[in-house]
């Protein structure tokens, strides 16, 4: 949208107006669904469409949007993935998707579960945390793609909304095509810096993470490709030979890091190794232990011993499935870390709310040593 504007209007400053003509094309795309059955009218209206696969970004989706999405939907097919920043990620499968469509999609054998339509809600949000009337005035959108500040939203109610529709849905479009054109400028400079954009990123640590991982690893060169009746230019990835590779999210021990590291913290790239000699200690004290009665129901000594890099698929598995051996033991071992990985362990910090004598409450910050991700 915003090359086609360039094209039409090389001389158009980001003061200026889009032409009346062009601008009345925009707002007549935008759809809007009003009623107590707005969600399902919108799904119906998504399920006619030739996609598999669809991502719906709202500004605070994670505060507010999601949550109507949640209310309003007749079956979870899908778990949302709820933090302290709200509801981040809200899949569904639309129960409206078109029968024609289903029957297509079944038809192509990379499409594997079921043939319905995936949906999924998100936040722009978590990328960019300014007003969305901020951040179009960032952008430098033209005047009238922008975001209206002022409007006094108090003054629409359930009594009046129909009434009143020739003044808000203008304004409801309005957020909309500015919400569009911030997220096409964000994810073109994304795609052209690190390859990644808003669509596969739910937040901007995630992306910049990504970024990161995939320029440290690859070289990335312009081929040219086919595209329907012309050409385009798209990015082609070679692999790096002599780089030091570090783990990624991919990455079994990196996931059950994750996995663990559910009450916030930090993360930031981290290239030093650390050594420690606990485990042999542990081992040690085991040795010492089971010596003593060779004949009892624990193992003999030389078992006890950590897992090898080799094992660890399997141990993550076994550890997923809660399938152990009897006498597999799982020790956890601090300040212990693979060489090459990039996640920095910081203390969490939980607020703690007390009550002296006098019966004022306070807030303590405790510190916990846990491993913590965000």
């Amino acid at each position: 949208m915003l090359n086609k504007i360039n094209n039409l209007f090389p001389d158009l400053k980001p003061s200026d107006p889009l032409p009346e003509e062009f601008y009345d094309k925009l707002m007549n795309v935008v759809e809007i669904f009003v009623g107590t059955d707005c969600i399902d009218q919108m799904l119906k209206y998504l399920g006619q469409y030739d996609r598999k696969r669809l991502i719906l970004i709202s500004h605070n989706g994670s505060g507010f949007d999601n949550w109507i999405v949640l209310k309003n939907a007749k079956k979870l097919t899908h778990c949302p993935l709820k933090t302290p920043r709200g509801i981040l990620s809200f899949p569904l499968s639309n129960p409206y998707t078109d029968e024609d469509l289903q029957k297509k999609w079944k038809r192509q054998k990379e499409i594997k579960g079921n043939y319905l339509q995936h949906i999924n809600f998100t936040c722009s949000y978590q990328h960019e945390s300014s007003s969305l009337a901020v951040w179009g005035n960032s952008s430098n959108l033209p005047s009238n793609l922008r975001k209206i500040a002022d409007v006094d939203i108090a003054k629409y109610a359930q009594d009046n909304w129909e009434e009143l529709r020739h003044e808000w849905e203008p304004n409801a479009k309005r957020d909309t095509l500015c919400l569009g054109a911030c997220v096409i400028k964000y994810n073109q400079v994304t795609k052209e810096v690190v390859n990644q954009n808003m669509s596969n990123n739910l937040t901007a640590p995630s992306l910049s993470l990504k970024g990161w991982y995939y320029l440290y690893h690859y070289d990335k060169e312009m081929v040219e490709e086919e595209w329907y009746e012309t050409t385009r230019m798209v990015a082609k990835h070679t692999e790096k030979e002599n780089v030091e590779k570090v783990y990624s999210h991919t990455n079994p021990f990196i996931r059950n890091f994750i996995r663990r590291s559910i009450k916030g913290g930090r993360v930031s790239a981290n290239r030093k190794s650390f050594e420690t000699n606990k485990m042999d200690e542990i081992c040690n004290v085991l040795k010492e232990y089971i010596s003593q009665s060779e004949n009892s129901e624990y193992p003999r000594a030389e078992s006890g011993r950590p897992f090898l890099p080799e094992e660890e698929k399997e141990y993550v598995k076994l550890f997923n499935k809660q399938k152990f051996r009897p006498r597999t033991a799982i020790l956890t071992v601090w300040f212990d870390y693979p060489k090459n990985m990039f996640f920095q362990p910081i203390p969490a910090k939980d607020k703690i709310t007390f009550t002296n004598k006098e019966g004022k409450d306070y807030l303590s910050n405790q510190e916990e040593n846990e491993d913590c991700f965000r």
